[in-house]
């Protein structure tokens, strides 16, 4: 029978999380998954988080790598060189 948790367990790691920001403290960076902070090397949902950049965390998961992305910013969906 599936219930909501083995139905959502099935969906993958992107699908159930949401990355809403990675702030960067020194060298070092920490993001924001479902209002929960890690940083690299830290486990959630069962991944590992092996890396960060300005814009996207990498995962190692059980079903494979995953990647969550942050939302461009509004306003920011100009392409080229302003005049």
């Amino acid at each position: 029978l599936d219930t909501p948790e083995t139905l959502a367990a099935a969906q993958p790691f992107d699908q159930r999380h949401a990355l809403s920001a990675i702030i960067r403290v020194g060298s070092s960076r920490i993001a924001i998954i479902d209002d929960l902070s890690v940083t690299t090397g830290q486990r959630i949902d069962g991944c590992v988080v092996e890396a960060m950049s300005e814009r996207l965390v990498t995962l190692s998961c059980p079903e494979g790598v995953a990647e969550l992305t942050l939302a461009s910013p509004m306003g920011s969906g100009r392409t080229g060189n302003a005049p």
